[in-house]
């Protein structure tokens, strides 16, 4: 189990304190008996402001120097869990990837919903021809592929069943697997706050 700490650049910090302020402000608004449209507006902050952690930027930088001080072959069998929160996170993680010229999958819900394209990717990835699989949330339960060695969690969970459903998907066991190696990127507040 690796833990990599992540600084929120000035720009995230200042986004997390004013989301930070107005779920305050709205709290203390809504007092002991909130009304169900006053859940759902602290819901929505609450939201947006966990989509900061999950999508620090400096989440990307540390997973290019990870997989650029490795060869290929060290990191063949890998998967990479994103953040359901912001689309956008997927497509820079692909961009690193293409970067380091690693082959690599999606598997999102229509790869899911169709055996025969999923068959196909899964395919891919045991022969080795595709090295990373990455994902969203639809791989939280019910993907059985003990080939996974290596999981680059960029976006945790506070769900704890969401967390050992995301361990199992690398932590099974499989002939040559001698173990797993777990990548998780920690947010912390920056060394400096302002």
């Amino acid at each position: 189990y690796y833990l990599h700490p992540v600084e929120l650049s000035q720009d995230e910090v200042e986004q997390w304190l004013a989301l930070s302020a107005r779920i305050s402000q709205h709290a203390a608004r809504c007092g002991d008996n909130p009304s169900e449209q006053d859940e759902t507006v602290l819901q929505t902050l609450l939201n947006q402001r966990r989509a900061i952690i999950e999508t620090a930027q400096e989440k990307l930088a540390i997973l290019h120097d990870l997989l650029s001080a490795g060869s290929p072959d060290e990191f063949r069998y890998s998967l990479i869990y994103v953040t359901a929160k912001a689309p956008k996170q997927i497509g820079e993680v692909h961009d690193v990837l293409d970067q380091l010229g690693y082959l690599y999958h999606q598997v999102t819900q229509t790869e899911t919903a169709n055996p025969k394209i999923l068959a196909a990717v899964i395919d891919a990835f045991r022969s080795g021809t595709v090295s990373f699989l990455t994902a969203k949330r639809v791989l939280d339960e019910g993907f059985n592929v003990p080939e996974i060695r290596r999981a680059f969690i960029l976006a945790s969970t506070t769900t704890s069943m969401q967390w050992v459903q995301r361990r199992g998907r690398v932590l099974r066991k499989c002939e040559g697997k001698t173990h797993a190696d777990i990548h998780d990127f920690l947010v912390l507040p920056p060394s400096e706050a302002p």
